[in-house]
Order: C-alpha cells, then sequence, then structure tokens
C-alpha cells in the first residue's frame, strides 16, 4: 500500500503486477537489509571516494533480499528503477549528488525529497538509533499477532506463507508484492519519547499480511485476468479491507498531528478531507469504472489520481465500502469478495439497498455498471 500510513507511499495495490504466492519456511522479519546499510554507512564515513561508495553498495547493498524487493516494488511504477537510480535516489538525500527538486512545497511542508533527505540524514548523523530500532524488534517479534489480525480478516482457508523484509527506503513506509513485504525501519512508528511502537508496527506487518492474503485469492480465482479493465474495483477493495480491518485511522486522527515523522499529519488531512467528500468520491468512481471498462481511461491516471497524496481517495472510499458491507450483510460477504474482487460493487449495492430500507440514504452503483463489472472475463 501503498499502504500510505503503512501503506503511506505505497503500499500501493498495482494488482496487474502481482507475483506468486511463494512457501516461506519461517513469519519473520528478514534484517539483512539494514544490517548492510549501517555497515555501508560506515564505511563512508571513512572518506571512501564516490566510486568506492558505489562499489560497495552494489557489492554489499543491492544483493540483499530487502533491497531486492525493493527494486521489485517500485519498478511496477518507474520503468527506469533499478539498482543505480535507487542508489542514486539514497545519495541525492545525502548531498553526495544534485537535489531533484525542492525540499519544501509552497505551503511549506516537506515534499517526498525533502522526507527523503530528512530519513537519511538522520540515519548517517545517528546509525546507532537504528540499531537500537533493530534491536527491539528482534527482542519483541510482531508477526504471531500481526498474522492472526490479517487471518481475522481474511476467509478462513486464506494461507499468509510469506517473506517479511525490513528495508532501508524513505519513499514506501510498507509495502506489498505478492507473497514479499517489505517495511521501512527509518519511517517506523515511534511514541512522542522515542520509543518503539510495537502495537503500530504490528498493525502495519498485519496490513500488508492482508494484501498477501488478497494477493493469493487473486492469483488462484483469477490468474489470465486482465485486469486494467477492473482495476480501480480491485484497488477499493484490497486497500479498504485492509484500511477498514486493520488500521482502523479514524481512532489514531489526533495522535498522527502531533508525530515527529510530519506524513502521519498528512495522513491525517487527507482522510479528514476525503471523508468530507465521500458523495463525490462515489460518484467519481463509478465513472472511472465504466470509463476502464470501456476503455476511455487510461488505468495509470485513474490509479494516480485515487492513490495520490499520504492517503489516497482509494482508502477512505474503499474503507467506507467495506464497513457498509460488513454492517449489513456480515464478514462472510467480505470474504466473498476477497475471493473475487470483481463481485464488490454488486455486493456493496446489496449493503446499501439493505441501508436504505431501514431508512439510510448511501450511494448505489448503476446496476448494469455493477453487472458489467461482476461478469467481467477479459477484453
Amino acid at each position: 500500500m501503498k499502504r500510505t500510513f503503512p501503506t503511506i507511499f505505497l503500499i500501493t495495490l498495482v494488482i496487474a503486477s502481482i507475483l506468486p504466492a511463494e512457501p516461506a519456511p519461517q513469519s519473520r522479519l528478514d534484517l539483512s537489509m539494514p544490517r548492510a546499510v549501517l555497515k555501508w554507512i560506515e564505511f563512508m564515513d571513512t572518506g571512501r571516494s564516490e566510486r568506492e561508495i558505489r562499489e560497495y553498495f552494489m557489492r554489499h547493498v543491492a544483493p540483499t533480499p530487502g533491497c531486492r524487493v525493493i527494486i521489485r516494488h517500485w519498478a511496477r511504477f518507474r520503468k527506469d528503477w533499478n539498482n543505480e537510480t535507487f542508489l542514486d535516489f539514497i545519495l541525492q538525500a545525502l548531498g553526495h549528488l544534485p537535489a531533484p527538486g525542492p525540499e519544501k512545497a509552497a505551503d511549506g511542508t516537506l515534499t517526498a525529497f525533502g522526507r527523503r533527505k530528512s530519513l537519511w540524514t538522520a540515519a548517517s548523523r545517528h546509525p546507532e538509533r537504528l540499531e537500537r530500532l533493530m534491536q527491539r524488534l528482534t527482542d519483541r517479534p510482531q508477526m504471531a499477532r500481526a498474522i492472526a489480525r490479517a487471518a481475522a480478516a481474511l476467509p478462513p482457508d486464506t494461507p499468509l506463507e510469506n517473506h517479511f523484509y525490513l528495508v532501508v527506503f524513505g519513499a514506501s513506509t510498507a509495502f506489498s508484492v505478492g507473497a514479499e513485504n517489505g517495511i521501512d525501519l527509518l519511517q517506523l512508528p515511534l511514541h512522542s519519547d522515542g520509543r518503539l511502537n510495537l502495537e503500530e508496527v504490528g498493525d502495519i506487518l498485519a496490513h500488508e499480511l492482508h494484501h498477501t492474503g488478497f494477493f493469493y485469492w487473486l492469483n488462484r480465482n483469477m490468474p489470465d485476468l486482465k485486469i486494467a479493465p477492473v482495476m480501480l474495483t480491485g484497488i477499493l477493495a484490497a486497500e479498504g479491507m485492509a484500511t477498514h480491518f486493520i488500521d482502523r485511522v479514524p481512532a489514531h486522527l489526533e495522535e498522527y498531528r502531533s508525530r515527529e515523522n510530519t506524513i502521519y499529519a498528512e495522513v491525517a488531512a487527507d482522510w479528514n478531507h476525503h471523508s468530507a467528500s465521500l458523495p463525490a468520491l462515489y460518484r467519481r468512481a463509478a465513472g472511472d469504472m465504466r470509463r476502464l471498462l470501456s476503455k476511455k481511461a487510461k488505468p495509470a491516471d485513474v490509479q494516480k489520481w485515487w492513490m495520490a497524496g499520504a492517503k489516497g481517495p482509494a482508502y477512505i472510499l474503499g474503507a467506507d465500502m467495506i464497513a457498509r458491507i460488513e454492517k449489513e450483510l456480515g464478514r462472510e460477504a467480505v470474504f466473498r469478495v476477497v475471493k473475487d474482487f470483481r463481485t464488490l460493487i454488486h455486493t456493496y449495492n446489496r449493503a446499501a439497498l439493505h441501508a436504505r430500507s431501514r431508512g439510510g440514504n448511501p450511494f448505489i452503483f448503476p446496476a448494469g455498471l455493477a453487472g458489467d463489472l461482476a461478469a467481467y472475463s477479459g477484453p
């Protein structure tokens, strides 16, 4: 996800690029990339040349599983993304290469580059802090709790075999690439006194593991489906479920505003803004879904709009839809959507009609659109 907030950049769900699930011998958090990065930072501090810095990174950091999964994650969105561009991405943040743009936006908030620079600069100046955070994760593993939370929000027969990597990134706070998931050491949630927020770490892991389970059913039930025309439906289903069942953002909004990492304040602002615009979001979703089906809209443009910001509109609308389905029809109805996300709009409409029978007035998608999406099998 883009799990903006722990999908914050990323945890973007691009269903078209799902990888098949791979069984993992055990559920654990792989720390090989941050360990290699800390040694690389130490190496740089000895006054090495740019050539030596690059060679060390390519020899010791790039081959780590965590680095490789970062490349796979962003290569879905940037055609030029590889080890070299990732290294440039880091060296720009550390001031070894020219900045790609301003550090602050016109309103004074940090740009994506500004946040990246702040995170990597702090890491290079205080690597001992990262060491302590890694130790806390090693001492207090959260994976068992995360698996239990994700499993409770998925069909009971969903396997949650996965590979989870602690990475050093500076962009996505967490992300899912099929059965491979990453969480950024530079952006782990902290309490106001600097202690690691282990409960929220568990929530982040659970959010990404939920995507792993969602991917499993997509690969099993619709392996040959051409996703692009129904892409928005899939994003709303996947991110809506993880956001509603795991993140529970409204309960944390006040806390987010006080976090040192300003991305959380942006999450709170986005959530409030998009929540106030839900009727318009429903109407836009219906229009975009129809345009995608008729090939009158580019999937990349639709995805960009719905996933924009710290917490894109897709998260808020998707969570609202899933909450409606669970309330009116029960969690089993949500589980049926997990197994075939094309039925999301049809299932939501059933829930909305049920709510209207009790005096509510929720949005209802055109019946023809719901039927076309549910029946979609290819171009």
